[in-house]
């Protein structure tokens, strides 16, 4: 288990960003309920930008960007924790609601 923990409530998300300091990805919290957590995760591809959605169990692993998290339950119950697994060179966090804001600059 990760050192590093980031916890983010619904509507916030982890922005991944290179060397560069570019966002390669973006992960954004959609909800949390039974021990689930709804996320979407924004990459860039060719110069594109890929949305998908995902759902994830508490322990599950979710990679974005190059970076492997794995997503649990933070201390508050409304909270998801990510725990990082692979962790990239630079990661900032930030709250954003727009991906093509967050993945464009």
């Amino acid at each position: 288990m990760s050192a590093f923990i980031i916890p983010r409530k619904k509507g916030q998300g982890i922005v991944v960003i290179d060397e560069d300091c570019r966002a390669v990805a973006v992960v954004q919290v959609l909800s949390r309920k039974n021990g689930q957590t709804r996320v979407n995760v924004g990459v860039t591809q060719n110069g594109n930008i890929v949305r998908q959605q995902y759902t994830r169990k508490d322990g599950d692993q979710l990679e974005a960007g190059g970076v492997v998290f794995t997503i649990n339950a933070d201390e508050r119950h409304y909270r998801t924790a990510f725990a990082l697994d692979k962790q990239p060179k630079h990661l900032q966090v930030v709250r954003h609601e727009n991906y093509k804001q967050a993945l464009n600059g």
